[in-house]
């Protein structure tokens, strides 16, 4: 009985060390927290990228659809966002390692991202 015990304490604790589910955090570490980007035209002009002054200007690369994004949140999950030159909500992510925001109606993901 005491070997089974052991053995079920050892199986625990290795599915709680070992699975991701049960981790929180940064998940750009891992590069899990892919979107992908559809493009429309009413919305190509509402992708901004930060330059060497800190202030955001015109994505003037067009960014294809299907590219794949790594959407930036916090640790609760929310995408981080900031408001653009008309007031409207611009979410960060990172492409090709540069921090781009775009508009999230051009992202297909739901309001809230669970970290892994």
């Amino acid at each position: 009985m005491k070997i089974f015990t052991i053995l079920f304490f050892s199986l625990i604790i290795s599915i709680l060390v070992g699975c991701s589910f049960f981790q929180k955090g940064d998940c750009r570490k891992s590069n899990s927290c892919p979107i992908t980007f559809f493009q429309e035209e009413r919305y190509k002009s509402n992708s901004y990228v930060l330059d060497e002054k800190q202030t955001l200007v015109p994505y003037e690369r067009a960014i294809r659809g299907g590219t794949k994004l790594i959407l930036i949140t916090d640790s609760t999950g929310k995408p981080q966002t900031l408001k653009g030159f008309w007031n409207e909500d611009l979410v960060k992510c990172l492409l090709e390692e540069k921090e781009i925001y775009i508009n999230p109606k051009q992202l297909s993901y739901g309001k809230k991202y669970e970290p892994i």
